[in-house]
């Protein structure tokens, strides 16, 4: 289910900002929790595609999974180091049920593992726990804030929201 997001950003750069951050890192951690709130974090590789939809593969037998399951509200944070910005991306998951978005997804998986860890394999190809599962991160807010931002002179100026609502 594609469906379409209306994008209403804090400033005019807040797009491209977010966007160009988020094509540059391929790594975070994704919150799930199950129904009775109880919290889970676990480090992934994603792509993103041009509505800022984030795209990861597990397996349904680990614990994200399985809370998402439960529970397709999530969080997902992407932090850069060296300029002191995170971005924080609250959303809902939905299971991608195209067979090719989803083989897409697993190559992204290797691929992202053997350029950024140097390893053949990824880490959630070392569990055993069941088949691979593709998702997709349809986000509701995304926030970025930029602590080292030079020009910065309230605490508004370090921040670029994106919020999204359905066009349905």
């Amino acid at each position: 289910m594609n469906e379409a997001l209306a994008i209403s950003p804090s400033s005019p750069q807040s797009e491209e900002v977010i966007r160009d951050f988020l094509q540059k890192h391929h790594c975070g951690v994704l919150s799930t929790a199950d129904t009775v709130g109880n919290p889970h974090a676990a480090v992934m590789y994603y792509t993103i595609d041009s509505d800022y939809r984030l795209t990861f593969t597990t397996k349904v037998e680990t614990q994200k999974y399985k809370n998402m399951e439960q529970n397709e509200e999530v969080m997902f944070v992407c932090y850069d180091e060296p300029t002191e910005t995170t971005v924080q991306i609250s959303g809902r998951v939905e299971k991608v049920v195209d067979p090719k978005e989803s083989r897409d997804s697993l190559n992204a998986l290797y691929r992202l593992s053997e350029t950024y860890s140097h390893s053949e394999l990824p880490p959630i190809e070392k569990l055993y726990a069941g088949d691979y599962v593709s998702l997709k991160l349809i986000p509701q807010v995304i926030k970025m804030g930029i602590f080292l931002r030079p020009d910065a002179e309230e605490n508004g100026d370090l921040y670029e929201i994106l919020t999204f609502t359905s066009n349905a």
